[in-house]
């Protein structure tokens, strides 16, 4: 996967709830989505006090969170059980993946914090 680093330090729209600060991205990587998926998916990585966030993002134009997000706090779970969130498999197959395959992009790209 591609890193954007334009987009670090990107907001993810959160705050963390133990500090009360916005979250911002410290990497974001770009998913290679099939042609038919109209936009760009991106997955936004960040450094909360519970730990990592991974941020999906279905964007409609470059770099405009106008799509579609969800996040994880991937620290305290698996790959495996990632993929068995109802609402990752979803947004998995949104944008064209096996949903055991994106969480295993997801864990293999994430940062060390």
């Amino acid at each position: 996967m591609n890193e954007l680093t334009e987009f670090k330090k990107s907001s993810l729209g959160l705050y963390d709830s133990a500090n009360g600060k916005s979250v911002v991205a410290e990497k974001v990587i770009d998913l290679i989505v099939p042609r038919e998926f109209k936009g760009q998916a991106v997955v936004k990585y960040a450094k909360v006090q519970k730990g990592t966030i991974a941020q999906i993002c279905q964007w409609y134009e470059k770099g405009k969170d106008l799509g579609m997000t969800i996040h994880y706090h991937i620290s305290q779970m698996t790959p495996g059980q990632l993929s068995e969130d109802q609402n990752f498999q979803s947004h998995s197959r949104m944008v064209g993946y096996k949903p055991i395959d994106l969480a295993t992009i997801i864990y293999e790209n994430s940062p060390q914090f």
